[in-house]
């Protein structure tokens, strides 16, 4: 471990007890307490270099759960954020039980956290399908080295129905597509689309079995860095206190 991951992990020691209080006031998660699940098929998109050795080794059945930042209830409220977290599988079943080589990536409408205070403001929380995700922190990707991550939407505009209904609708017509992409992790570089996560439909599963981690890297796509290494301890105490749902 380096040294920047030694310090984030000290600092998510000192978080830790934060972490497990809110989880236990809240009887669930402290961030992203409720969402909805979806089935999801992962296709790569690029033929050669580093992100067609990523598109492949991530291709496949997937999970996706889409979930508010802040509050509870299926309701939108402001300010918060969204998310989106994948779990990529070998086994199209759904299960909230991972399999050994499952791969969690998990995003947020923020792309770096000194513009969280921005993001809160702004994400159009009405739609799930409308802002950008972002993984915050750094991933090792192969030969691609340190990597930064995105999840693209479709852009697809709320309409008059609430978020739910609307994600619904565009699954049925096909336009519930987010483009997975990858840029290095340095100055001046571009994200490059990886694969195409395309939701399938609805599924009902134990979201609070359904517990996501992005150390979980079955596919080698390794957290790294300061950030990372923060949440380790806090992810820990949080998913140990919560209670299971009936």
């Amino acid at each position: 471990m380096k040294l920047e991951e030694m310090l984030g992990f000290v600092a998510g020691v000192f978080l830790a007890p934060a972490a497990a209080a809110g989880s236990a006031l809240r009887r669930g998660r402290v961030f992203h307490p409720d969402g909805v699940v979806c089935r999801a098929t992962v296709t790569p998109v690029s033929a050669v270099g580093g992100t067609a050795e990523l598109g492949a080794r991530l291709a496949g059945p997937a999970l996706v759960r889409l979930s508010s930042g802040l509050w509870r209830g299926e309701t939108p409220r402001t300010p918060d954020l969204l998310g989106a977290a994948i779990r990529f599988r070998r086994d199209p079943s759904v299960s909230a039980e991972p399999g050994p080589d499952d791969q969690d990536m998990l995003f947020a409408t923020v792309s770096h956290i000194p513009l969280l205070g921005i993001a809160l403001l702004t994400t159009m929380v009405q739609t799930f399908l409308w802002d950008d995700y972002y993984a915050v922190g750094l991933f090792e990707a192969g030969d691609l080295g340190l990597t930064k991550w995105r999840l693209a939407s479709p852009r697809i505009p709320p309409g008059t129905s609430g978020r739910i209904e609307s994600l619904d609708r565009a699954i049925a017509n096909g336009l519930a597509v987010f483009d997975l992409q990858v840029r290095r992790a340095h100055i001046g570089s571009m994200y490059e689309s990886v694969a195409r996560v395309e939701l399938e439909e609805r599924v009902n599963v134990d979201q609070e079995a359904l517990q996501f981690s992005p150390f979980r890297n079955g596919r080698e796509i390794v957290p790294r860095g300061f950030v990372n290494a923060a949440r380790i301890a806090p992810y820990a105490a949080s998913q140990a206190v919560r209670p299971p749902r009936p």
